[in-house]
């Protein structure tokens, strides 16, 4: 028996980051949003647990799978200006550039098709130019573009899947803090500890009460402990990661857990939070799934799905059905997403390694250095919290 459990590989041998199939997963979640905001964008009534997995669950997994990449991503390279330019080349790009697409050209265009003109459009002071500004620090505060879009089940929001992106990079930062302060490296603890800590929160702030019938405060701690639970479930994987054992036994307990928790508790991440990041990472490990491998459109798929979805429900696609609206936007997407990754992701990722030319002199002195680092974690940290 000892030696059985000798044998089992621990995440540190099981997980391979050049051969994984963690991006067929997450391409695999941003499908099942697509399907979760089918419903209301649709203007159908599901089942509480369809509208969970696609809604919520998903975006839960996202953030697990996250906080294990980008714990590792520290890990590896503990510099904060190399980090920080890592992770604004992942996220803003693609983001800013989501933005321009649909402030000049989505949203006009399905004003002047549903209204024959754009007259006033460009002139409001929610129209394109103040959408595409207010946004662009990734704190969505315009939903809407002069108003639109309209006569839709869901009207007055163009794409309601960006409001992740500012608590993701949220994330981010806090990881390049806890990098800073030697956190990653050698006190490990204190993040497990911050783990219990907002799972504990988990059960005192989880209801059965619908988003829109409690307050925006209490709606904030909701989220910020349910994301911070999530991202800080993948950081202690992969802190711990010569410790936990890759085990179909656990990865099975774990769907238990996470299934108990769909069905029984009012927040099912007071069960199945950790259990779902453990399962997603356990199949990221074992499935010999290359999908995404080498081109991500997961995050394309993630950011223009939705807008897709709201100009097929102005087309009155959605009168076929849920499932065929649903599907029909997976397809239509595609090609989006793959346009994002193409022009914009992969030639952006390609500047990872650019670094500013050294002083004619040689190299910076340190304190210029050490300066630039902590402008660079001030910049970044108020871009996020403006």
């Amino acid at each position: 028996m000892t030696a059985a459990r000798a044998r089992r590989p621990r995440i540190q041998d099981a997980f391979d980051p050049r051969s994984n199939a963690l991006n067929t997963i997450r391409l695999v979640l941003a499908t099942l949003v697509i399907f979760g905001h089918a419903a209301p964008l649709g203007g159908y009534t599901l089942p509480r647990s369809i509208w969970l997995l696609g809604g919520e669950v998903a975006v839960d997994a996202f953030f697990g799978i996250s906080g294990f990449l980008i714990t590792r991503s520290w890990d590896r390279r503990p510099s904060w200006p190399r980090y920080a330019w890592h992770r604004a080349l992942r996220i803003m790009p693609a983001f800013w550039t989501c933005l321009l697409v649909i402030g000049l050209v989505v949203a006009p265009l399905a004003t002047w098709l549903q209204q024959g003109n754009l007259r006033g459009f460009w002139l409001e002071p929610d129209g394109p130019l103040g959408y595409i500004l207010r946004n662009m620090s990734l704190r969505m505060l315009q939903y809407g573009v002069a108003g639109g879009p309209e006569g839709i089940p869901f009207p007055g929001v163009w794409n309601g899947s960006l409001w992740s992106l500012y608590w993701e990079f949220l994330c981010y930062l806090g990881i390049g803090a806890l990098g800073v302060l030697a956190v990653i490296k050698s006190r490990r603890s204190i993040v497990l500890g911050g783990f219990l800590a907002a799972w504990a929160l988990t059960w005192l702030v989880s209801n059965e009460e619908p988003v829109g019938s409690v307050g925006e405060a209490q709606l904030g701690l909701q989220v910020s402990v349910r994301l911070a639970l999530m991202f800080l479930s993948g950081a202690v994987l992969y802190l711990y990661r010569e410790v936990v054992p890759v085990d179909g036994r656990l990865a099975s307990a774990a769907f238990f857990l996470f299934v108990a928790g769909l069905m029984l508790m009012p927040d099912y991440r007071t069960i199945g939070g950790f259990a779902i990041t453990y399962l997603v990472l356990f199949l990221g490990m074992t499935l010999p799934l290359r999908v995404g491998a080498r081109n991500d459109i997961s995050y394309g798929m993630y950011i223009y799905a939705f807008p897709t979805q709201q100009v097929l429900a102005m087309a009155g696609v959605a009168a076929l059905g849920w499932l065929p609206f649903a599907l029909i936007a997976v397809v239509l997407t595609i090609p989006a997403a793959a346009a994002s990754w193409w022009l914009v992701e992969r030639p952006a990722l390609r500047m990872k390694n650019w670094r500013p030319r050294r002083l004619p002199n040689g190299p910076p002195p340190p304190w210029l250095t050490s300066s630039a680092a902590v402008a660079a974690f001030l910049g970044f940290a108020l871009l996020a919290l403006l």
